[in-house]
């Protein structure tokens, strides 16, 4: 299977799930929800969705029913939570709950945002999108296949993104030289 079928068909399992299982359904009862990440910019390689909640209202005893409800339509076998109100955490969202879920071979990210960090998110997946190209896509999921066994130990997605859509990285072997170059890291 080539890499664009690979991200169109982890897309439409992302989508039953989403959709279909009533994941975003219950979600947005809380508030106002973003899918973000490779599944809205249509970059998929793993089985990994990312949303965006937006309700500053939102008290952490609300979060944990919400993250109830949701164990109960996903059946995860892994469960992770975390408050960056009480404590932050490096390249994290500050001012948030997260709900981290782990369901049969998927992963599932969940964080409660304040509405500026929305607006920025926002923003920047509309920039990648409003400066990608399908060659790019493929350099983007070339990146990510390559990287499958060391992904987001040491650079995350954005560093891809960054390299691919706005420092004309156009394969692999650039991509090891940027990041070497300019994180100073491996792939």
């Amino acid at each position: 299977m080539d890499l664009f079928q690979r991200q169109e068909q982890l897309h439409c399992e992302a989508k039953a799930i989403l959709f279909e299982r009533g994941v975003v359904s219950v979600i947005e009862s809380y508030g106002e929800i973003d899918l973000t990440g490779s599944y809205g910019l249509k970059t998929m390689y793993k089985k990994d969705i990312d949303i965006s909640l937006c309700n500053e209202a939102l008290s952490y005893e609300a979060f944990f029913q919400l993250g109830a409800k949701l164990a109960t339509l996903l059946k995860p076998h892994g469960l992770f939570g975390r408050n960056t109100k009480v404590r932050s955490v490096e390249n994290r969202p500050p001012d948030g709950y997260y709900w981290g879920f782990q369901f049969e071979d998927w992963k599932m990210d969940l964080w409660n945002i304040p509405r500026y960090h929305l607006d920025e998110s926002r923003q920047y997946a509309q920039d990648i999108l409003n400066h990608m190209t399908e060659d790019k896509r493929l350099t983007i999921l070339e990146i990510k296949a390559a990287a499958s066994s060391s992904y987001n130990r040491g650079y995350s997605s954005k560093e891809v993104y960054q390299a691919v859509i706005y420092e004309q990285v156009d394969s692999v072997e650039a991509f090891a030289e940027w990041l070497h170059r300019v994180k100073g890291l491996r792939m």
